[in-house]
């Protein structure tokens, strides 16, 4: 059996990585790239670069350096 949840259930955002993506969609816009060539240029797929950036989706710690030498000019 499989209750209903309510909408604060199936929804749980997390505050840090939504900061975190708007962070990184502005360090992006400052260098002129789109998200497409920004995750091509990290190694991960458009799609999750932008659920990233949408705050949707959690960066895991071994792709930080990844991300990191993405923003040469970033103070991240």
């Amino acid at each position: 059996m499989n209750p209903k949840k309510s909408k604060e259930e199936k929804i749980s955002i997390n505050p840090l990585s939504v900061l975190l993506g708007a962070y990184l969609a502005k360090e992006r816009n400052l260098l002129r790239m789109n998200s497409k060539d920004m995750a091509n240029q990290i190694g991960i797929g458009e799609s999750f670069y932008r659920m990233i950036e949408a705050g949707l989706a959690n960066l895991h710690p071994s792709r930080v350096l990844d991300f990191i030498k993405s923003f040469p000019n970033s103070e991240i």
